[in-house]
């Protein structure tokens, strides 16, 4: 549910590419073809989508570890 909404909070252009490549599964090279864009473009959009995806998703998935006082305790 989490990822769900983070792909949604993408620009367009960015959630269309990551999409294709990382849920359907086509190469640089069919996305390129499909959408009309070079493969440069493509692989500079994969990887700025997957930068923002990493850092909105690292707030929900954090584990935070025990306090050194905590684990005393037990």
């Amino acid at each position: 549910m989490v990822l769900t909404t983070v792909i949604e909070e993408l620009p367009a252009a960015s959630r269309a590419v990551v999409l294709l490549r990382d849920v359907e599964g086509l190469s640089h090279q069919e996305i390129a073809d499909t959408l009309g864009l070079t493969v440069v473009c493509v692989e500079q959009r994969v990887h700025r989508a997957r930068l923002y995806l990493r850092k909105r998703l690292e707030t929900h998935l954090a584990i935070e570890s025990p306090s050194p006082t905590a684990r005393r305790s037990s």
